[in-house]
């Protein structure tokens, strides 16, 4: 089975499918893993002062799609070869947008493929989130609140783009509470249920 988590950043996608791929003993890719080595793209690169943060939430998603449009191709071959293959894979990340997801349940099959994206619309839950997140990955913990601010808009403007998206193809979006761990759980029963 491929499994695919896609959506905003900064909201647990990679935790989340990190324990299920240990959980059923699955190869693990993370779509960040897969960007050209020579893309100086801004998408969610956010700087500790704010006065560089000139991308508005909208352009930082247009250029994920760029992002997106570059790796997607090997996204698809990852896919193709572990349904070849028959083995198990989670993919996670930004780039998997609801478009192509789509496109990868009707080439492969959906009864190979489950997919669900995740996002907050909430900027409270949010901003909890970026203050809790102590993880290796924190590259924004010693932000002020100013930019905190800047990467809570981008989450949430990138949510509300994946709920649109998925009510359009008809994907299932699950937008994330104040409980991360409930929220990790109820996702991954949907996903393996």
């Amino acid at each position: 089975m491929i499994y695919l988590i896609g959506g905003a950043p900064r909201i647990g996608k990679s935790i989340i499918a990190k324990q299920l791929a240990r959980d059923i003993k699955a190869k693990f890719v993370s779509t960040d893993e897969l960007e050209k080595p020579d893309n100086d793209s801004e998408s969610v690169i956010f700087y500790e002062d704010s006065k560089k943060n000139t991308l508005t939430p909208e352009e930082r998603i247009e250029s994920v799609k760029k992002e997106a449009e570059e790796i997607i191709a090997e996204i698809e071959s990852i896919i193709g070869r572990s349904v070849n293959q028959s083995q198990d894979i989670v993919i996670e990340g930004v780039h998997l947008f609801p478009n192509y997801v789509y496109n990868f349940l009707n080439k492969f099959g959906k009864g190979k493929i489950k997919a669900i994206f995740s996002g907050s619309t909430n900027i409270k839950f949010i901003l909890e989130g970026l203050k809790k997140s102590t993880g290796p990955n924190n590259w924004h913990k010693d932000f002020n609140q100013e930019v905190q601010m800047q990467i809570a808009l981008f989450v949430q403007v990138f949510s509300k783009h994946l709920i649109k998206e998925c009510k359009k193809y008809g994907l299932e979006y699950k937008e994330r509470s104040n409980d991360f761990k409930k929220d990790g759980e109820d996702i991954l029963r949907d996903l393996c249920g």
